[in-house]
């Protein structure tokens, strides 16, 4: 599935469903996300502007628990609940970012 802006994916209601990260950056574009509901995993990949990281991090931190870790290959992003396991990935030079999403099986 495919979203051209951050508003589009939330009029879809597809972080409802959750196959997106519980945030992703302000202004985030050209969302896309691949499932594969067999094995319960999901990835995808989003363009954000770079101003947004500071308070992206700071929203995925405080109210959804993510441990971050910067590195001199870009920022990485580990949110774990009972059910989900999710790693993020930006490069915020570039203003791109990865994810992927395991689901536990139930």
């Amino acid at each position: 599935t495919e979203f051209k802006t951050l508003d589009d994916a939330k009029q879809a209601k597809a972080f409802e469903r959750g196959w997106l990260p519980p945030v992703l950056p302000d202004g985030s574009t050209d969302i896309v996300e691949e499932n594969d509901l067999d094995i319960n995993s999901g990835t995808g990949s989003f363009r954000f502007p770079t101003e947004s990281t500071s308070h992206f991090l700071e929203t995925i931190g405080s109210e959804h628990g993510g441990i971050v870790t910067r590195s001199s290959l870009g920022i990485a992003i580990a949110v774990t609940n009972k059910d989900t396991r999710w790693s993020i990935k930006l490069d915020p030079q570039k203003g791109t970012g990865t994810y992927s999403v395991q689901y536990k099986k139930k």
